[in-house]
């Protein structure tokens, strides 16, 4: 991830073309205009867990603060009406997805995780029944749970990157 983009803008360096449309005017990465169904379910989970969050959208460093996806307390995902969950590659303090966080997101098209450490967990179950997934980017570590993170799913129809 390089942040030269946003302090250097008109200059072009290997990274610019892959940053670009990133940053909005108010540095956030995900906003209501972005990602309007994530952005949704990132605030209520964000509400719920008392973790810090501002309604207008979330920066790097706002980003940065959450450490983990998890369902509401009936185990219902807060994010069943997202498309697109691009926007966790930038959660680069991930420590954990837990069990049913992105279940029954039947709508979600495309996953892509952020390069983590060792230290990172992905719970069973975690994307069970996300019917419509096309495309996952996942870390290689993950590959032998593939199945079991998402469960009921056809991986056979999905394409996945392992990096």
């Amino acid at each position: 991830f390089d942040d030269l983009d946003k302090i250097n803008p008109n200059q072009d360096d290997d990274f610019s073309e892959v940053n670009s449309g990133v940053y909005d005017e108010h540095n956030y990465i995900l906003s209501p205009e972005k990602n309007p169904e994530f952005f949704e379910g990132l605030c209520e989970m964000c509400k719920q867990e008392k973790i810090p969050y501002n309604e207008n959208g979330f920066t790097q460093e706002d980003l940065d603060k959450i450490i983990y996806f998890k369902p509401d307390k009936y185990w219902d995902s807060y994010f069943k009406n997202v498309t697109s969950l691009n926007e966790l590659q930038y959660f680069h303090n991930l420590k954990k997805i837990y069990s049913n966080a992105f279940s029954y997101c039947s709508e979600l098209k495309s996953v892509i995780f952020p390069e983590i450490s060792n230290k990172f967990n992905i719970s069973r179950n975690s994307f069970t029944k996300c019917f419509s997934l096309e495309k996952i980017v996942i870390p290689k570590i993950f590959e032998s749970m593939i199945y079991n993170i998402f469960y009921y799913v056809d991986i056979s129809k999905v394409n996945i990157t392992y990096i």
